[in-house]
């Protein structure tokens, strides 16, 4: 079954070509593919590799402590270790402890 799917899409793909062929004389024009963005909260995600803040999903209050922190949009982040329910992350140079519930808050992306 999954081989009559990958038939259809192959035909697909050849009479897109050909219909790029026509237009374009000759010239392939393929676009590139879109680079997949994964969007998760902190608490999700793995030890030592970097992530960039995308939000802060807190009340006025936490976002204020959070951004005061200098964990604001656009921001890269690292988490160092986990012990426990607590995170040891790194921003800007900065290394920082927090609890499972404020990582819960922090939305990032790859």
């Amino acid at each position: 079954m999954f081989t009559h799917y990958l038939y259809d899409f192959k035909r697909l793909f050849i009479k897109t070509i050909n219909q790029l062929k026509s237009v374009y004389s000759g010239a392939i024009m393929i676009p590139k593919r879109k680079r997949v963005v994964v969007v998760k909260t902190l608490n999700l995600c793995e030890r030592n590799q970097e992530y960039v803040i995308k939000s802060l999903h807190g009340n006025c209050q936490t976002n204020l402590f959070l951004e005061n922190l200098g964990l604001l949009p656009n921001e890269t982040i690292v988490i160092i270790t986990e012990l426990g329910s607590n995170y040891v992350i790194s921003v800007n140079g900065v290394r920082l402890g927090i609890d499972r519930s404020i990582a819960k808050l922090i939305e990032v992306q790859t």
